[in-house]
């Protein structure tokens, strides 16, 4: 007898069928499953892209050429011409930098610090001295090409951008570099001061805010913080030559070109780029253009096969996660438009999603949208430095005419302050005071923190002059500018001043 004929191992028909029944239920089931994913799918896709062809539509009529091409071509269109470009001027300037002066920049351990009027220590003066041969022909030289005519009126330069397809990855090398001719302007503003030629010192604080606009309205927000950040120094420069001596030449036109720096929309130019780059990004993403592997540029890890299948997942949900996106960032971008003291609030107010595993829909837009407020934050700063610098040069210049300092603000002359502006912190107009030691004055805001005294406040460092008094300026009495350093040198004594000609 064989095993077949042992009934211990013969299947019974109704045994079969139970088995054929239970796979084709099995299978039944995964195929309604299936249907429903693709259903469920679709039907996120479609959702998603309705708010998305309702957003782009939206932005069409409000906003035309908002999408990033669009932006850069009409950017070329309005560039100045190649002879009055002062990008052009920064770039070749730079050409002409003296090899040593990298090196020599490394060999500065220390960061300037708040403007005051002590003169510099013993080695920051020389460091200073150092620098002067090996500088001076590159010095004059940007001296003579930043402050023609022709670069002072140049509200705008233009850099060449090459656009990558992926816009996380355009390079945007050009600001290192304009930040480097900067950084020598500055060298050059503070050893013209103790040189004894303070109108030069100006002259490069000038020449700064020009390299500062020749970055222009780039429609990116590393863009303008770099402006943002070089504006500051400009009128950090120009403060502390105030600081130092008693220049002439050059306040009227310094004091008009702060103004007008201070009322320039970084932001907006920023948001209104990053608004079309995040677009791009995601339209790369679902075109092919950009590589799921891309997404690694965010710091998201994006290789193997499960992250191959997760992407192709989260492709559904692509559409509804570009539209938010968009939504957002109009929103952050709308906020840009108020009035500087009410920003803050109202990009306070802009909710982002929530992320993962709260949910999973918007993990595109928590990962590339970049933290908004805290530009918005710089800018704000910025432009209380650009006011308070201004309104601090009208007040040197009414010391001059008249021999002493204005009682108040209001007792400035029109034709030297036509007004006074508001602080971009609470939009009260902004602050001055006079020390009551008689050492100077103080042109200040306050900001919408009175406990902390401006929470995004004036350093602590104990040689500022506005700690606990808000963000600004300090002008010190002609007889108290440059003062000997009080930190001892090496041989416990104080280093006296070397021989200085008065401008």
């Amino acid at each position: 007898m064989t095993d077949l004929d042992d009934p211990e191992h013969t299947v019974s028909p109704r045994r079969r069928g139970g088995w054929k029944r239970f796979l084709q239920r099995a299978l039944l089931s995964l195929g309604i499953l299936g249907i429903l994913a693709f259903v469920a799918r679709w039907q996120v896709s479609r959702v998603g892209q309705q708010h998305l062809d309702e957003m782009t539509t939206e932005l069409n009529a409000t906003d035309p050429g908002w999408r990033l091409d669009e932006i850069e071509a009409t950017r070329r269109k309005a560039a100045p011409p190649p002879e009055k470009n002062t990008a052009n001027e920064v770039l070749r300037l730079l050409e002409n930098f003296p090899p040593e002066w990298q090196e020599y920049r490394g060999f500065r351990e220390w960061e300037w610090g708040p403007t005051t009027n002590y003169q510099p220590s013993f080695m920051e003066l020389a460091w200073l001295f150092g620098g002067h041969q090996f500088t001076e022909e590159v010095r004059a030289s940007m001296r003579s090409h930043l402050l023609k005519p022709e670069s002072l009126a140049c509200s705008a330069g233009h850099y060449s951008v090459i656009q990558n397809d992926n816009p996380i990855m355009t390079l945007l090398p050009h600001l290192q570099k304009a930040r480097s001719v900067l950084d020598l302007l500055d060298y050059d503003a503070r050893l013209s001061v103790m040189e004894g030629k303070a109108h030069r010192g100006i002259g490069s604080a000038r020449a700064g805010l020009v390299v500062a606009r020749s970055i222009g309205d780039e429609p990116y927000l590393i863009s303008q913080l770099v402006r943002i950040a070089s504006s500051r120094v400009a009128v950090h420069t120009a403060i502390q030559v105030l600081a130092w001596s008693e220049p002439k030449e050059g306040l009227v036109e310094l004091q008009k070109e702060l103004r007008a720096e201070a009322d320039v929309p970084w932001l907006q130019y920023g948001l209104r780029g990053e608004r079309g780059g995040i677009y791009k990004f995601f339209e790369g993403l679902k075109t092919g253009k950009i590589d799921y592997k891309d997404i690694g540029v965010l710091g998201v890890e994006s290789q193997g096969t499960a992250h191959q299948v997760g992407f192709r997942v989260y492709k559904a949900l692509l559409p509804g996660d570009q539209a938010k996106s968009l939504e957002i960032l109009t929103q952050y971008l709308e906020a840009s438009k108020l009035p500087p003291h009410e920003q803050k609030a109202a990009l306070a107010l802009v909710q982002r999603p929530p992320r993962p595993p709260e949910d999973f829909r918007y993990i595109g837009t928590n990962l590339i949208i970049p933290a908004c407020e805290k530009v918005a934050e710089a800018g704000l700063r910025c432009r209380a430095d650009l006011l308070t610098g201004s309104v601090a040069i009208a007040c040197e210049r009414f010391r001059q005419v008249k021999g002493h300092w204005p009682e108040s603000l209001n007792d400035i002359l029109k034709d030297i302050l036509p007004e006074i502006p508001l602080d971009p912190f609470n939009g009260k107009p902004i602050q001055y005071k006079k020390f009551e030691d008689g050492s100077g004055v103080a042109i200040f805001t306050i900001g919408n923190d009175q406990d902390a005294k401006l929470k995004f406040g004036s350093t602590t460092d104990a040689l500022d002059p506005l700690v606990g008094l808000g963000r600004g300026w300090k002008l010190w009495n002609k007889e108290l500018r440059r003062q000997p350093h009080p930190l001892p040198e090496p041989d416990g004594n104080v280093l006296p001043m070397p021989p200085f000609v008065n401008p």
